[in-house]
């Protein structure tokens, strides 16, 4: 759809997920969608041409970012993926506890949002290990701080935890990429 006009562009039924949509992002001019029929799919914004389509999660796909060059996916297989944008190649895997609920990207770090609160700051140039934790998880197992979303205002890690947008954390993000991109 057309911003300024609000007309339609384009529609694509041909490449359609066989399920609703459940997350999107953008990377220039591409339009990614994850679904629970497990797949990622990348179409040009301006055509609406598919350029390709993962199919690697074994589960629905729960969340969607891109990070610099990479599209970052996550899965109710408790997997977070990384590929490539412009390709879809696979580049690395991390398998976590619990199916990530939130990602985004922020200079080269991917941030992962769990079912338990928790939010850790992973590395995508070393298989998605995990640098440091943001937010400690509840441990008591009654999960009443699901992380819903992440987004990033400057520096700052915002979060939504059901139950409405607080600051994640009074320390700005950049004091945590900073002690690990040395």
């Amino acid at each position: 759809v057309e911003a300024s006009t609000g007309k339609e562009r384009w529609v694509s039924e041909e490449h359609s997920h066989g399920n609703p949509v459940g997350v999107l992002a953008e990377c220039g001019n591409l339009v990614l969608s994850g679904s629970n029929d497990k797949t990622v799919r990348c179409v040009e914004a301006s055509t609406g041409k598919e350029k390709w389509v993962s199919e690697k999660h074994i589960h629905g796909v729960t969340a969607l970012a891109v990070c610099g060059d990479l599209v970052i996916s996550g899965s109710r297989d408790n997997t977070v993926r990384c590929v490539e944008a412009s390709t879809g190649e696979t580049r690395c895997v991390g398998k976590f506890d619990a199916a990530p609920h939130s990602l985004c990207g922020y200079k080269g770090f991917v941030i992962c949002g769990l079912p338990n609160g928790a939010i850790l700051l992973l590395d995508p140039s070393s298989d998605l290990r995990t640098v440091c934790t943001i937010a400690a998880g509840d441990t008591t197992g009654h999960h009443n701080q699901k992380i819903t979303a992440l987004a990033i205002d400057g520096d700052t890690l915002d979060g939504h935890f059901g139950k409405g947008v607080k600051q994640v954390n009074d320390t700005k993000l950049d004091e945590y990429v900073f002690c690990f991109s040395v």
